[in-house]
């Protein structure tokens, strides 16, 4: 029983890495049926997100009575983050394609912004990959700092926090000392 907790102890640290690497060695046009078959499969064995997942579509689109369409906005929340897993870990070893792709929308007043000397607050919905859009950012020209949430596994924080690094975004924690970064930043004229 050691030696599987140290296995299963091992695999949720090296997962994220794990897979990024394997996304390497794909290519890209399989996206699409990877997040859709990972959407289908979280929604499938994850019963208690699933059920809070629903529970949020029911209250946020007012729907006592529509059990049949609850489902497939469930399936959508896991088709979205399953999108994002598997861009994001793409993005790992090279963002560019994904980056190409990406349409902007509504940047004037940011690059301005920038332009002028002046930082500004950037709030993104949690919907989509907001990993592709600080890279982006980064790769616009216009410095990037983020707040990025300490997850209860240190090894996987360890791995998001590299890889927004590498995609051009600082990243700093939540709590005081995260939001002094983010005041001087500001400052300083950058997006966070």
């Amino acid at each position: 029983m050691v030696r599987w907790q140290r296995v299963h102890r091992w695999w949720r640290a090296h997962r994220y890495s794990i897979a990024a690497q394997a996304l390497a060695l794909l290519p890209w046009q399989l996206d699409p049926v990877l997040w859709t078959f990972a959407g289908v499969i979280g929604l499938v064995v994850d019963r208690r997100r699933r059920d809070y997942a629903r529970e949020n579509q029911r209250w946020v689109r007012h729907a006592e009575h529509r059990q049949l369409l609850s489902w497939r906005w469930v399936l959508g929340v896991y088709w979205s983050y399953a999108r994002y897993y598997v861009e994001t870990l793409r993005a790992w070893h090279d963002a560019t394609p994904l980056l190409e792709r990406l349409e902007v929308v509504g940047d004037n007043e940011v690059r301005q912004l920038s332009e002028a000397g002046q930082g500004c607050v950037i709030a993104l919905a949690h919907v989509g990959n907001w990993d592709l859009a600080g890279a982006w950012a980064a790769m616009a020209g216009l410095g990037v700092v983020a707040v990025a949430e300490r997850l209860s596994e240190p090894a996987v924080t360890a791995f998001f926090d590299e890889l927004r690094t590498n995609l051009g975004i600082e990243v700093v924690s939540p709590g005081v000392s995260g939001t002094r970064s983010l005041l001087r930043a500001l400052r300083q004229g950058t997006r966070v």
